[in-house]
């Protein structure tokens, strides 16, 4: 049996099946014909689930942001390290499409320790690597120092979006107060210029140091595991029906525009 670095080099195997034309009549049906054959594997689901919940509360852990992706100002894969003893980069659905398929397959060991190894030293794919680098974005791939070269999982090629259940965007709550992830970055983790992660005594290495001041830690911190396990756990999302928006992806018509509950 694989462990976990030996399964993420082999990730897009077996392949998750292609999406077939289809129709539903009733939400009840199409969850029973589409939804229900496509989620992952429940004793799989609940490993995944004790360890990232251990994970998140770890000392020098590693945490990962679905944002970051603004035009001119991409940070996928960026280092950034703070003042409260973990680190954190900024990231896109992809990633949480490995979680997706690594609860789906059973042919790895799974294990705690080697998670966090492989995701504090940045073994651990925090892309997928054909989707880095635009004109507009030249340091993107530069600048990272994270993984960016991970091998596609599968989801998108065989026709599929990963869709989450509770938005890792919306709706964070503490203290009675709702908050969107992009209040929470303005505040504690800003995207801020390229030249925060530059280092001048060395070049070739790409790192940001960010200061969160002392009464803002507490939320600060949890505001960064939330929103780590909503991209990643795989009880919080489903595969949907993916648009035929790239001309490289397959896609397959599924009617599902006249469902209605029963």
């Amino acid at each position: 049996m694989k462990n976990l670095a030996e399964k993420l080099y082999t990730i897009n195997k077996p392949k998750i099946p292609d999406l077939q034309d289809g129709s539903a009549n009733t939400i009840e049906e199409f969850y029973d014909k589409f939804i229900e054959p496509l989620l992952p594997n429940v004793a799989q689901v609940i490993k995944w689930h004790k360890i990232l919940k251990w994970y998140v509360k770890q000392p020098n852990t590693v945490l990962g942001f679905r944002t970051g992706n603004e035009k001119g100002k991409l940070r996928r894969g960026w280092e950034t390290v703070t003042n409260d003893g973990y680190s954190f980069f900024y990231t896109d659905n992809f990633f949480a499409h490995y979680f997706y398929k690594l609860a789906c397959d059973t042919d790895y060991k799974v294990n705690k320790n080697e998670f966090k190894y492989l995701m504090t030293t940045k073994i651990f794919p925090v892309r997928i690597s054909f989707h880095m680098g635009t004109d507009k974005d030249p340091h993107e791939k530069e600048y990272a120092s994270f993984n960016i070269h991970g091998k596609n999982p599968g989801i998108n090629t065989s026709g599929y979006k990963l869709a989450h259940i509770i938005d890792a965007g919306q709706n964070y709550c503490i203290d009675g107060k709702s908050y969107g992830i992009s209040w929470i970055i303005n505040k504690y983790f800003p995207l801020g210029t390229e030249n925060d992660w530059m280092d001048k005594n060395n070049p070739n290495k790409h790192c940001r140091k960010l200061q969160i001041r002392d009464k803002d830690k507490t939320h600060a911190r949890k505001f960064a595991e939330m929103s780590f396990l909503r991209m990643v756990h795989p009880m919080n999302y489903f595969l949907s029906p993916k648009s035929p928006n790239r001309s490289n992806v397959i896609y397959n018509k599924y009617n599902i525009n006249n469902c209605k509950k029963k």
